[in-house]
C-alpha cells in the first residue's frame, strides 16, 4: 500500500502536527509495553532477574530512574545490551533537564581563547602547550567545540 501526496490534502493534520518537539519517554514507559507484549507480569520479571517487584514498579511508573544494574539484567533476558536501556535514561534524564527553568545555558560563555585569558591565570608559556584554530575557539580535543544536546 502506497499514500499518494494528493490524498494528504483533505486530511486535517492539525491534532498531530503542533510543531512542538515530542519529549523523550521515562524508559519504564518501554519497559510496560515491552511487558505487554510478552503477557509478563512485573512480579514475574521481577523473580526472573532477581530484584523486588517494588523496583519494576518504581520504574514502569517513572518514578525512579533505570540504572546500571537492572539495564544489565534487561539487556541479559531480553537479549538487548544494557546501553539500550541506559541510553533510553539518558535521553530521559536530558529532556527533563533541557525543560529546568534553573538550567540557564545562556550565561555560561563558549571556551575561548579571550574567555581563557580573562579567567585563568594562563602563563605565555603555557599557551604554547595548546593550539587553536583561526577563530579563536579551542580545538575540539578539548571538548570544548561540540555544539550543545538540543540548543
Amino acid at each position: 500500500m502506497s499514500i499518494r501526496r494528493e490524498d494528504l490534502k483533505n486530511h486535517d493534520f492539525s491534532e498531530v502536527a503542533t510543531g512542538e518537539e515530542i519529549p523523550s519517554p521515562h524508559p519504564g514507559v518501554f519497559l510496560r509495553e515491552t511487558l505487554d507484549e510478552l503477557a509478563l507480569s512485573q512480579a514475574r520479571l521481577a523473580e526472573m532477574i532477581g530484584v523486588t517487584p517494588m523496583r519494576i514498579s518504581h520504574v514502569v511508573k517513572g518514578d525512579r530512574p533505570l540504572k546500571a544494574e537492572l539495564a544489565m539484567k534487561l539487556g541479559k533476558l531480553f537479549g538487548q545490551t544494557p546501553e539500550y536501556w541506559l541510553n533510553l535514561q539518558s535521553s530521559y534524564d536530558l529532556a527533563v533537564a533541557e525543560h529546568s527553568p534553573d538550567l540557564n545555558l545562556e550565561t555560561i560563555p563558549k571556551l575561548t581563547w579571550g574567555v581563557l585569558r580573562r579567567n585563568l591565570p594562563i602563563k605565555k608559556e603555557e599557551e604554547e602547550n595548546f593550539t587553536k584554530d583561526q577563530t579563536g575557539v579551542l580545538p575540539e580535543k578539548f571538548g570544548a567545540d561540540q555544539e550543545k544536546h538540543h540548543t
